[in-house]
């Protein structure tokens, strides 16, 4: 093809449309998922506060809540694998519904630990299923701008969670916030419909990660068949078993594979690591952020959750296109120094107004750095091994929030919340310093060694 030729494409040609209606689809559901998920850690410090337990209590339901999520992360990458997105979806939301049942129905602070260890289960196997269904439909050229699109859901959810959460515990009704997690989990089991690529992946864009790897194991399928035959013509029967996961194809045996291998990608280590620093950090405003300005008496709380998902919003508008050939340790410096300006604005700033407006670094913060770590992760995997990749990626994400949750509460109890927001900033310039050494130079270069 000649150079006049190469220029007369359109960029449609090059890049295919991410906008489908799958797509829509699973914004909406990360939304849901965004909402539940703080409503409880943001909502359950303020509840033990309203009944008048130890702050740490608060703290302990966190924690109960992202530890059940940690552990059904071991299992919930391979569970995306061997069945389909929608049907851990489905799963998943009936779990957080039961738990937040159990909440509604038994409101004591022990059954309020089986229902954050409840929700964590459901929350778990949601948020896996469904951002790796965000990677299996994506273009692979796309795949960085697709992942920080796509978490346009999570940006409006980490808006809207903590919010409802402060309107909720205001009404005298106790258990006000179960019944919100209900009716948002109930939601979610509904747009779950929606998320139906998987039995058509011809639909899909031709690079997307599902259909190169449903087509993978067409392939795998028709010539071990073809080989089965011949071999059996030749020398009797023979024995071949295939892996059969929606997630890719390969011809294995148990003897060959361990068992943690089939789990997590360790290749996604690249933006796992840091990402288990940036979750104990941010752990401190998601837990803490609603209890610190009641506490401090500030008027309007909801503007600085506010400021950071519009924040959000922009950055995924206007940046994301730039995700996936942007270098990046530069890029990710950008997320880093803005989240430290933020944790110690609103530690030596004692202003209600100053406050609010410190959430758009926040924003910047947690906006910016998500996406880039989940693409180093997914880039650096295998289309076939994407929901073991986002195990290991969103594990490191919830043992960060859990570490956070516990330690910050502990530190606040003993020191108050200096120190704690002190250690969240620490926290982000230690990520910077692992991503300096793991980092390839651009998502693109990650991705190209699978071509």
């Amino acid at each position: 093809m000649s150079k006049t030729e190469q220029k007369g494409k359109t960029g449609a040609d090059t890049e295919p449309s991410i906008w489908t209606s799958v797509f829509f689809s699973i914004i909406a559901v990360r939304f849901c998922i965004t909402v539940i998920s703080h409503c409880i850690t943001s909502g359950n410090p303020l509840y033990v506060e309203k009944i008048g337990a130890p702050a740490y209590f608060g703290g302990i339901l966190v924690a109960s809540f992202m530890g059940a999520s940690i552990l059904m992360r071991i299992v919930s990458g391979a569970l995306v694998d061997v069945y389909s997105r929608k049907a851990v979806i489905f799963s998943g939301s009936l779990f957080v519904l039961g738990g937040s049942l159990v909440a509604l129905f038994a409101p004591s602070l022990a059954f309020n630990v089986v229902a954050c260890v409840l929700q964590g289960i459901g929350f778990s196997m949601m948020h896996t299923a469904v951002t790796s269904a965000t990677a299996d439909v994506l273009p692979k050229k796309r795949l960085g701008e697709g992942i920080s699109y796509a978490a346009l859901g999570q940006a409006l959810g980490m808006a809207i969670g903590p919010t409802l959460a402060l309107w909720l515990i205001g009404f005298d009704f106790l258990n006000a916030l179960a019944l919100g997690t209900a009716v948002t989990a109930t939601v979610a089991f509904i747009l779950g419909f929606a998320i139906r690529y998987e039995r058509d992946p011809k639909k899909l864009p031709k690079t997307a990660g599902y259909r190169v790897a449903w087509e993978a194991r067409q392939r795998a399928r028709a010539e071990v068949a073809s080989a089965a035959q011949i071999l059996e013509e030749q020398q009797g029967t023979v024995s071949v078993q295939i892996d059969g996961s929606s997630s890719g194809a390969t011809i294995t045996t148990k003897s060959t594979q361990k068992k943690l291998d089939r789990l997590f990608e360790k290749r996604a280590l690249r933006g796992a690591l840091p990402m288990l620093l940036v979750g104990i950090g941010v752990a401190s405003f998601f837990n803490y952020a609603a209890l610190f300005s009641k506490l401090m008496g500030y008027a309007n709380p909801s503007i600085f959750f506010i400021c950071s998902a519009a924040a959000t919003i922009m950055i995924r508008l206007f940046f994301s296109r730039y995700f996936n050939t942007s270098n990046l340790r530069i890029l990710f410096l950008i997320p880093v120094v803005c989240g430290i300006i933020s944790f110690l604005g609103v530690c030596f700033i004692h202003n209600g107004l100053v406050f609010g407006f410190l959430g758009l670094g926040h924003g910047i913060g947690i906006g910016m750095a998500v996406p880039i770590l989940n693409s180093v992760a997914v880039s650096s995997s295998p289309p076939a091994r994407i929901g073991p990749a986002n195990a290991l990626f969103y594990l490191m994400y919830d043992m960060g929030t859990a570490i956070g949750a516990l330690t910050w509460g502990f530190l606040y109890s003993i020191a108050g919340f200096t120190p704690v927001f002190i250690g969240a900033a620490i926290c982000y310039s230690s990520a910077y310093v692992i991503a300096l050494k793991t980092f390839p130079t651009t998502i693109n270069e990650a991705s190209s060694k699978f071509d």
